[in-house]
């Protein structure tokens, strides 16, 4: 079917190429949406053409990258962009969007903050769209680009696309697109992804590091052209969980005052003298590759189609053999490596990341086939797992030969709730304490910046609660941190103000 699919993809982005059409369309809450309005405002707007039962369309807007996209760049941020969501099977209903009945994936509406439309099939024939999903984006001028042949699109790679569709009439301008390594191991230094969106070639900038624990100050000097991209690592090192704000002071010597801000987590200190990883292909394991690295970033083991990337969809697969055209993993099937390879030799001490990508885009299940991979120590104790990772997930692990000391942790995790979810003025959390414990409750954004900090006091041990008052929130996406001593413990909860 994946053949035939790429054809149909291919004749409906040839369609793509012209000017996109107008539309007046109403959402789910009764908002109206003018393509043409938006765009004559300079807004780019994404348009993503799904159905309820499509699973690929339920995997990527499982990833939340819409929404994070909105929170940053629609109206709640930056009022760049636009997101709309266009359902267009002329079947389904609102029952299918709520994720009840035979044809749906999932519950669409909750937790969505971008607007959905239902019965956009007649927008979908003006398009040329014939298979789902296919997300676009229709540039000011009303030109399109398609975001999905790539893989799944990300908020960074959607704003990418915004600032190639707008001419920009600013001649000094740097933009911090994103911040690489929310999860890191042993020790951070913070890598900002910066892009030229002025008119002028800029030569030097002055770029503001702050967290929690300290901040830094670079003074870059080099050439960056326009909508050209840079890596900028700065000589910061981060050893534990903080919030980064990085800004932009100074752009070829004019203020400039762009900001970003993301928050990072240490990866927990795990047992193993031996590390077993286990791969289960799906019905297309030519489209799997992997790699694990050690701390100086050397591939220690490796295994999959070596011509695979994360969703680029490179990979020729011949439907009537059930192969792909290029070497690799066959379907369905289990695969085990173990470092190290010798059992009598102990696995070092260290950072290691295990980094495993789909060429397709859709991870290594449920669609296809029922795989995974999961790893393990030599006792068989779970260090990571996962299956539904869409385009590339990427674990790190931070590993200890050393017995740990069994420390109780002051948070029995399984008993921390928020609730409601979705909440509109208030909800509760509630946890319990093995031990009375100092314990700080602090509320985030999905842009990582904390909002509120709620308590920060010593709690008895067993059942404790706490009412949060969020009516001066915007709704949105929001996550609920518990720090303690030992470590931070997270809940995301939507905020849905009616």
């Amino acid at each position: 079917m994946r053949y035939i699919l790429t054809i149909l993809l291919i004749s409906a982005l040839t369609n793509l190429n012209a000017q996109a059409p107008d539309f007046i369309l109403t959402d789910t809450d009764g908002t109206t949406h003018n393509l043409y309005s938006y765009i004559n405002e300079g807004k780019t707007v994404v348009l993503n053409f799904s159905t309820t039962d499509c699973g690929e369309c339920w995997n990527f807007h499982e990833t939340g990258n819409m929404n994070t996209a909105n929170a940053l760049y629609g109206p709640s941020g930056t009022d760049e962009m636009v997101f709309l969501l266009l359902e267009i099977d002329s079947l389904s209903g609102m029952n299918a969007l709520q994720g009840e009945g035979l044809y749906t994936a999932g519950n669409w509406l909750t937790g969505t903050d971008f607007p959905i439309i239902d019965n956009a099939q007649d927008i979908a024939a003006q398009y040329g769209i014939t298979d789902t999903p296919t997300v676009i984006a229709v540039c000011a001028d009303t030109t399109t680009t398609d975001l999905y042949t790539a893989g799944y699109p990300t908020a960074s790679s959607m704003y990418i696309t915004h600032n190639k569709c707008v001419p920009t009439s600013t001649a000094n301008e740097l933009t911090i697109i994103d911040m690489s390594n929310e999860v890191f191991c042993g020790a951070l230094k913070p890598q900002l992804i910066l892009m030229n969106t002025g008119t002028d070639t800029i030569n030097t900038a002055e770029i503001e590091f702050a967290s929690d624990i300290q901040a830094d100050t670079i003074n870059w000097v080099s050439t960056l052209a326009p909508n050209q991209y840079i890596k900028l690592t700065f000589n910061t090192t981060i050893t534990e969980a903080t919030t980064i704000t990085a800004t932009i002071l100074t752009t070829n010597g004019m203020a400039d005052g762009n900001t970003f801000t993301k928050t990072v987590e240490a990866a927990p200190l795990q047992f193993a003298e031996r590390i077993t990883i286990s791969i289960r292909t799906d019905g297309f394991g030519c489209e799997t590759q992997w790699d694990f690295t050690n701390q100086t970033g050397a591939i220690i083991n490796t295994g999959g189609n070596v011509d695979a990337t994360a969703g680029n969809r490179t990979i020729e697969y011949d439907p009537t053999t059930g192969t792909c055209s290029e070497a690799g993993y066959a379907n369905n099937t289990n695969y085990i490596v173990s470092y190290p390879s010798n059992d009598t030799v102990i696995i070092p001490s260290g950072c290691y990341v295990f980094n495993i990508i789909d060429d397709w885009g859709d991870g290594i299940c449920c669609d296809h086939g029922e795989g995974s991979y999961t790893i393990t120590n030599q006792d068989g104790t779970v260090l990571a797992t996962g299956d539904d990772f869409g385009a590339q997930d990427r674990i790190v692990l931070n590993i200890t030969n050393e017995i740990i000391t069994d420390i109780q942790q002051p948070i029995d995790k399984t008993t921390f709730k928020a609730f409601p979810n979705p909440a509109h003025d208030n909800f509760n959390i509630s946890f319990d304490l093995n031990e009375t414990s100092e314990v700080s409750v602090s509320m985030y954004n999905a842009l990582g910046q904390r909002v509120q900090s709620i308590q920060n006091t010593k709690y008895s041990a067993g059942q404790n609660n706490i009412q949060v008052h969020t009516r001066e929130l915007p709704s949105g996406i929001y996550f609920i941190t518990l720090h303690t001593e030992i470590g931070d413990f997270s809940k995301r909860i939507t905020i849905a103000k009616p």
